[in-house]
């Protein structure tokens, strides 16, 4: 009987906010390809004749050579087109071999943009077989919050951003050198 209420819960949250943004596989990893499937149900995509997605892929930003300083670099969207299944979007990349996050934001034709409340969809990397967060995945995830936020057209979240900077470090200690 839990498990009936727990999933009739589930359904109507998904029909009420409409919105839903899924990747495949759960926990990509570096070098992957990932499948990106958003359902824009009763988000500002909604009556979209077509949606692509604007894909900001965050790396490495850090020299092995810690005396060579480089500037953050401004982050490139990569615009992908969708291919509408029933009443779902889905597009695919490859993600790099030094690939951290990617931050993704859905637009239509009609200037309709959907960025999560201003705070974009993630796609995190991950380590097998831990299944932790690669190092340097919280680090990104602060940046895209702190300093790329203006570049992507987020929101700045500072206290979210330093949150992910303490669970970086929390989780790979060495990341503070960097």
């Amino acid at each position: 009987y839990i498990q009936f209420c727990f999933l009739f819960l589930l359904f109507i949250s998904n029909r009420a906010w409409g919105q839903k943004f899924s990747i495949s596989p759960e926990k990509p990893q570096p070098g992957d390809t990932v499948l990106l499937i958003y359902q824009p149900g009763n988000g500002p995509l909604e009556a979209a004749s077509q949606i692509s997605a604007s894909v900001y892929m965050l790396n490495d930003v850090f020299p092995e050579d810690k005396s060579v300083q480089i500037p953050m670099p401004r982050p490139i969207p990569i615009h992908l087109e969708m291919k509408k299944e029933g009443r779902q979007y889905i597009t695919g990349l490859v993600t790099g071999p030094t690939s951290k996050v990617l931050k993704v934001v859905f637009y239509s034709p009609e200037n309709e943009i959907d960025r999560n409340d201003g705070k974009g969809y993630s796609v995190k990397m991950y380590e097998p077989p831990s299944g932790l967060p690669v190092q340097g995945v919280m680090a990104q995830e602060a940046f895209s919050k702190l300093t790329y936020a203006y570049f992507i057209g987020l929101n700045e979240d500072k206290e979210q951003g330093f949150e992910d900077l303490s669970r970086e470090f929390s989780l790979y200690p060495t990341s503070k050198e960097n």
